[in-house]
Order: structure tokens, then C-alpha cells, then sequence
């Protein structure tokens, strides 16, 4: 997409005339409307800048919000939004939960934990309440709430 530094400029002097005559002063417009004909304009220079391939990673960077990229570009599909680290452990503990008895190997593991391979390794070391090795690289997972339940 490639943008007009000109032609942006003389949009956003059109819309600040605009709330001009439709507020009177310029006290007197809301922050929120000369907030986004101001970031409007910012993105339009950030493309313009980048000559018109930018990324999400980029616009995040420059924290636009999606609705001044949505005005933009329509074609944007949105910014990716970051998943916590938290998360994913919750994704993990959740999944070690309702598959207990299965058996994987660190590499099926990985895909499952979405993780890096050191990383996962860490996991497995770090939880051995919830791994029971089989041989290298191999475990059974272990569900410990339900084994405490069936040994009361």
C-alpha cells in the first residue's frame, strides 16, 4: 500500500477544519475525534516511511490502535495478539490433565506444548509428578489430582 504524504496531510488539515467548524474552537473538540484524525495521519506517515510494506510486528511497535488500521487499510486482517507465558502452561497443564495414560515422546511433546525443545525438556524435568519415564525420550503421562483420589 503505498500512501501520499501530500494527499494525508491534506486529508487531516481537511478533518481538523472540519471539527473547527463543527466544534467552533479547538478546545472545544473531543480528544478521542483529534486523537484519531492525529493517529490517522501518524500511520499514514509510518507507511509512507516504510514505503508501504509494514508488518504487524511493526505496526504493534508504533502501538496503533486496530481501529485507525481498520480505517486505513480494510484489507489489514488485525494485530496478532501476544499469548502469556502463563497461558501456555495453563494450555499445557490442561492438556497433560485430560490425556492421562498417553504416551509421548519429547518431540510429540514439543508439538503438543507448542515449546522449544530445551524448553520442554526443562518442562518434563521440572513436573515429575506428572511424567513417568518409560525409556529415553519417552514418558507416560500422569494425571497426580486423579491418582490421589483413587488411593482415599
Amino acid at each position: 500500500m503505498i500512501i501520499n504524504l501530500e494527499q494525508a496531510n491534506e486529508n487531516y488539515k481537511h478533518t481538523i477544519n472540519g471539527l473547527l467548524e463543527k466544534y467552533g474552537t479547538s478546545t472545544a473538540i473531543p480528544r478521542d475525534e483529534w486523537n484519531e484524525a492525529s493517529e490517522t495521519l501518524r500511520l499514514q506517515s509510518v507507511i509512507h516511511t516504510f514505503g508501504g510494506k509494514v508488518t504487524t510486528q511493526l505496526l504493534s511497535q508504533y502501538m496503533f490502535p486496530p481501529s485507525i488500521i481498520a480505517k486505513v487499510n480494510p484489507d489489514f486482517e488485525g494485530l496478532e495478539t501476544k499469548v502469556k507465558r502463563a497461558d501456555k502452561y495453563d494450555a499445557v497443564y490442561k492438556w497433560l490433565d485430560n490425556n492421562p495414560g498417553v504416551i509421548v515422546t519429547t518431540q510429540d511433546f514439543e508439538q503438543v506444548t507448542q515449546m522449544s525443545y530445551p524448553t520442554t525438556l526443562k518442562f518434563i524435568e521440572n513436573n515429575p509428578q506428572y511424567f513417568r519415564k518409560i525409556k529415553r525420550g519417552q514418558y507416560e503421562v500422569r494425571n497426580p489430582k486423579a491418582e490421589r483420589k483413587a488411593d482415599k
